[in-house]
């Protein structure tokens, strides 16, 4: 009797083990308590518009849409300064409203021959494009020094609501210019669990692991 395995409707107490720690792991994949990564919306959803553009045959196209593609070797320059009366601006829709974590703002690190150069900027958003609202200020510089040619902006509050960012060049010695622009949020569409379904689905590998063991002894 000690060594005789007890049968359930035809199923070893040991197999019908695992198949509970299988059905634990298949819970934990299919948990509906998920959240959303942080993304660049920008990039994801982004459509750039801007004051002007600097298109040269000698030096390329920089339109607006270089400012959010992904890729700090492509940039939007106005091909003219920017001053508080009359600001250079770069305009981006993410055509629909998100919750914004943080923004940043990158101007270039590797051009030796506008070293020191400068952008005073303004940074406003906005939900509808009229009302806006002004949630930072600096000075974006060519340098090889990250914490002088990039910003990051963290965003909360009723202003981390956004659809619309604005920004500004009001000031400074470079023509108006920016390399990248990324906005961070919750997209919503690539969901991923939550740490208690993790624990969960290590819970059920674990039992599974420890099961197999005992079943080859």
């Amino acid at each position: 009797m000690k060594n005789r395995i007890v049968i359930i409707f035809g199923v070893s107490m040991k197999k019908l083990a695992c198949f509970m720690m299988a059905a634990t792991v298949l819970m934990a994949i299919s948990s509906s308590n998920i959240y959303s990564m942080p993304t660049n919306l920008a990039e994801q959803y982004g459509v750039a518009t801007a004051s002007n553009s600097w298109i040269s045959t000698t030096y390329g196209t920089h339109t607006p849409e270089f400012a959010i593609d992904g890729d700090s070797g492509t940039y939007w320059n106005a091909g003219r300064h920017g001053i508080a009366s009359s600001p250079e601006w770069l305009l981006v829709d993410l055509q629909n409203q998100y919750s914004i974590n943080s923004i940043t703002l990158q101007s270039p690190n590797n051009d030796d021959r506008f070293l020191g150069y400068s952008n005073e900027y303004e940074l406003h958003v906005s939900v509808n494009a009229v009302d806006w609202t002004h949630i930072a200020s600096g000075i974006l510089y060519d340098s090889d020094v990250v914490d002088e040619y990039a910003d990051s902006i963290l965003v909360s509050g009723p202003e981390s609501l956004l659809q619309y960012i604005r920004y500004d060049v009001v000031g400074g010695t470079h023509w108006a210019h920016l390399f990248e622009m990324e906005v961070y949020g919750e997209d919503g569409s690539a969901p991923v669990p939550e740490p208690s379904t993790f624990l969960m689905l290590g819970g059920g590998l674990v039992g599974l692991a420890v099961m197999r063991r005992k079943m080859k002894r």
